[in-house]
This record gives structure tokens, C-alpha cells and sequence, in this order.
């Protein structure tokens, strides 16, 4: 099982003191925490958008509308879903889009965390597959993260497959390109209010989500990935059109847990 979230900086603070909250207090904490009292966690990341792709093609664009993304990995499915907890036995009730993998005193320490430097969470449930891995040894690369969503205005499924095709043709031959994991989205959890929208788990999940996927590729160098974006075969499935969001950030990941 994995699970995705993203969020955006705090409004009430400077962003460079919600950034400085994150790496030195909140990221550190949640790495011993992960390490020591959720076992079921096999990978926690943390990945930071840096740039998005832009009309030009290139990553000059300073991100928008996304700030840092989280990635969990599940060891035991059923465990991560909730199976066998309950409020007494470390974590909220059975599957109900929580944190149901933490005991219950670090949820709360990372909810009252949350007022100090993030708003808007939105954690998805995703089902991954690699669709592509020629990883052989590197102990360095460059990973860019693919979103795809509706946003309501009339967009169908098919502006999804289209992107999705493009990127089936065009990675198998993409110089560079190591690996690329499909993640479709299963289901968003449901977010509450503290200070700021979305800072809290309500422990329910949303009855539907606009997000289609959010794709991880891996590159040698930066160059590589620039040249496959900008590329004739990708150019035309990211360019903007009404209904849906394809952006592309370039993101610095952080492993904090790799029980793998």
C-alpha cells in the first residue's frame, strides 16, 4: 500500500520560517517517529517542488500551486489500512483515512504541528506499478513528480489516458530516464480545518477525488529530464486545456525511512 500527500506552506508565517519549521522540526521528528513506533512504514520520503514546467517548456517557473509532497510505503497492507486498531491500540478506528498506522499521541503531535507551517493537505490512497526501471547502481539522480487532476470544468477521463499513452511511447526511449512509477489514485481522505483549511483528519475519506495519478520519474541529470518534457512526443499531452491540471515540478527528495 501507498499513500501520497501534498500540501502548501502556511499563510500565517513567512514561507522561508514555514520551510525552516519543516526540515529542522517537523521532518525530524517524523523520521524517528516512523523509524521507531510505526513498523508497518517501509519508506517515508519527503520530496520539495523546486520548479514546475512551464509554456516554454522548461523549468523556469517558480511552483505555483504545490510546496511538499509525502511518500508512504506499507510493509503489511492490512496493518496500513487499519486492520486490527482501534483508538486504544495506537491508532483512530478501522480504515477511516487517517493516520491509523501512529499511535495515537504522535497523530496528535503531527496535527498540532501542522498549524505551524502547512495548510490544504490532501492525502491520497495510490496504487503504484513501475512502468519503466533501468536502475543499475546509480547512488545519484533527479526526480520529477506528474500531476494529473479534474478540476471540474468539464474534462473526462480520456485528457487522463491521453497523458498516459504519451508517456507509455515516449519513456522506453528516453535517454536518462531510470525509473518511472505510475501511481493511480485509489482515494483522497478528507481534511478539517484547525487555523487553516486542511490541517486535520477527519477519519473519513472524500466520496470522490479529481486527482487521476501522481507519476514519480527518476533521471541521470537534470538536462535529460528537461529534453524528454520539452519533447515533440510530450509537449502536446502537457499543454494546458480546460478541465484539467497536468503540471510537472521538479522536486529535491529527501528519504528519511528506507526499510526496503
Amino acid at each position: 500500500m501507498k499513500r501520497i500527500s501534498r500540501f502548501l506552506p502556511t499563510a500565517l508565517r513567512p514561507r522561508d520560517e514555514a520551510d525552516e519549521h519543516y526540515v529542522m522540526v517537523h521532518h525530524r521528528f517524523a523520521m524517528r517517529m516512523f523509524r521507531e513506533h510505526a513498523p508497518t512504514v517501509t519508506r517515508y520520503a519527503t520530496n520539495h517542488a523546486t520548479a514546475q514546467y512551464d509554456l516554454a517548456s522548461t523549468f523556469r517557473r517558480r511552483p505555483a500551486d504545490a510546496w511538499r509532497f509525502i511518500m508512504l510505503e506499507f510493509g503489511d497492507p492490512a496493518v496500513a489500512a487499519g486492520a486490527g486498531h482501534d483508538g486504544d491500540a495506537g491508532g483512530p478506528s478501522v480504515g477511516r483515512g487517517g493516520k491509523e498506522w501512529l499511535p495515537t499521541w504522535a497523530e496528535h503531535a503531527i496535527v498540532s504541528d501542522h498549524t505551524n507551517f502547512l495548510r490544504e493537505v490532501r492525502p491520497f490512497e495510490v496504487t503504484p506499478s513501475v512502468a519503466v526501471d533501468r536502475r543499475s547502481g546509480q547512488t545519484s539522480l533527479v526526480k520529477y513528480l506528474i500531476e494529473i487532476e479534474d478540476t471540474g470544468a468539464g474534462s473526462d477521463a480520456g485528457v487522463f489516458e491521453s497523458v498516459r499513452s504519451a508517456l507509455a511511447e515516449a519513456a522506453p526511449d528516453a535517454f536518462g530516464l531510470r525509473l518511472h512509477i505510475a501511481n493511480d489514485v485509489v482515494r483522497e481522505a478528507e481534511m478539517a480545518a484547525v487555523s487553516e483549511p486542511g490541517q486535520a483528519y477527519t477519519g473519513r475519506y472524500r466520496e470522490r477525488t479529481g486527482m487521476y495519478a501522481i507519476d514519480e520519474m527518476y533521471f541521470d541529470h537534470a538536462v535529460w529530464a528537461e529534453e524528454f518534457f520539452a519533447s515533440l512526443a510530450m509537449r502536446p499531452a502537457l499543454a494546458p486545456r480546460t478541465g484539467v491540471r497536468v503540471a510537472v515540478y521538479a522536486v529535491t527528495e529527501l528519504v528519511g525511512v528506507d526499510r526496503s
